[in-house]
């Protein structure tokens, strides 16, 4: 135990008041706190119209000013870690008297001017902001973990000789102590596998153990509209281009199926390799497709709009059939993944790879409406990829 600690404490037991408060004091002045400053950045975000997560990671990262090696970011944090000692000579030795150290916290993060009116989203807003400050206290305390250790480890060192070149002395201690720390921030930076894609902020779902992996999730949004007074198969198509929110490259689409991919893993360290272990995917499908409030006004126009939406519906399930192989493909990949090496290079290495396969899947779906021309059913998926399709049910489609 710290000598001057156990004055202090043998002090309070003993009940000398005055003592207490003499050397409580004192205890103080040796033991100075690190002065701990913030640098914050906010950039304003509206965020109301913001439907599903897709929308909502395009506007914050639209507007973020955040970049990290060259790739633009939803948020950013950073920090400076300085010390300062003081010594004092005292006969032949040098003694580190006092060591100040400043640690500045530095992050940029959104901060919604109006919040999505969907509740589900608000939620995944929320959880963002909740996930990256957790992820970030965690970094800053280990900082100021280190500062404590510098001052604590450095101030009451003594060495001979003069303290011109006991300072540097000094210093590399609280370099050595410091080196320490940063491996340890590294080595959490590595382990949580926090952000390792823009939509793993979002993922609304806990992973279920109980079901197989990857999961699957489906959402639908809809735009409505009415059929009552379109007496013929070019009005319901006018109606469904006149009210469709689906917009691609200027040009309005009758139907959409936007996915998503999410992983997760841990990391194992065993037989001078690094294996991953736990590992877990998922993938979520928002389908924006049509709604006739009101019918066409006769039998032969409802089943022409109902073999229109059917065929729409198909054509797009073939869409999200690309995002369900890429989850495949992923948990394949993380499943069987091996490397030997301390796993410093693991993320960057699983990262590329990950995003590789997603660009692929990517590539897939506007292959498909090229060869299609959009029509879109299941035999034309499989002639072009050279498998069956998959189902939102989790098997093969039917």
């Amino acid at each position: 135990m710290n000598p001057i600690f156990e004055i202090c404490v043998i002090d309070r037991l003993v009940g000398k008041l005055l003592a207490i408060v003499i050397l409580l004091g004192f205890c103080q002045q040796l033991s100075a706190a690190p002065i701990v400053k913030t640098e914050a950045i906010y950039y304003d975000v509206e965020l109301q119209h913001a439907s599903h997560v897709r929308t909502l990671h395009n506007i914050l990262l639209l507007n973020s000013p955040a970049n990290i090696d060259g790739n633009n970011a939803l948020e950013k944090s950073g920090w400076n870690l300085d010390w300062s000692i003081t010594s004092k000579q005292s006969g032949e030795t040098c003694q580190a008297s006092q060591v100040q150290t400043t640690l500045i916290k530095r992050f940029t993060l959104p901060k919604a001017v109006s919040l999505p009116t969907d509740r589900r989203i608000r939620f995944a807003y929320t959880e963002f902001l909740n996930k990256v400050a957790a992820y970030h206290k965690a970094r800053f305390d280990i900082l100021e973990s280190a500062a404590r250790d510098i001052e604590r480890k450095v101030q009451w060192q003594i060495l001979p000789g003069n303290c011109t070149a006991a300072s540097k002395e000094f210093e590399a201690a609280a370099q050595q102590i410091y080196r320490a720390f940063v491996k340890n921030l590294d080595a959490f930076r590595r382990d949580s596998h926090y952000g390792y894609t823009g939509g793993y902020y979002f993922k609304r779902y806990a992973w279920n153990q109980n079901r197989p992996s990857p999961d699957i999730h489906v959402d639908f949004d809809y735009f409505e509209f009415d059929l009552e007074n379109a007496n013929s198969r070019e009005a319901i198509n006018q109606q469904l281009s006149n009210y469709s929110t689906v917009i691609r490259n200027d040009s309005k689409h009758w139907g959409s199926a936007f996915w998503l991919i999410f992983w997760d893993y841990e990391l194992i360290r065993r037989n001078k390799g690094c294996h991953l272990d736990n590992v877990r995917s998922s993938v979520e499908i928002i389908y924006t497709m049509p709604r006739a409030l009101t019918p066409p006004p006769n039998a032969a126009l409802q089943s022409y709009y109902d073999r229109l939406y059917q065929n729409l519906m198909e054509h797009e399930e073939m869409h999200a059939s690309s995002g369900i192989a890429a989850a495949h493909a992923i948990q394949k990949y993380l499943s069987a993944f091996s490397e030997t090496g301390d796993c410093k290079s693991t993320a960057k290495t699983v990262l590329a790879t990950v995003n590789a396969i997603t660009a692929e899947h990517r590539a897939r779906d506007k292959e498909f409406d090229r060869a299609s021309g959009n029509r879109g059913v299941a035999q034309d998926y499989a002639e072009l990829f050279s498998e069956q399709p998959w189902s939102t049910r989790g098997g093969r489609y039917q």
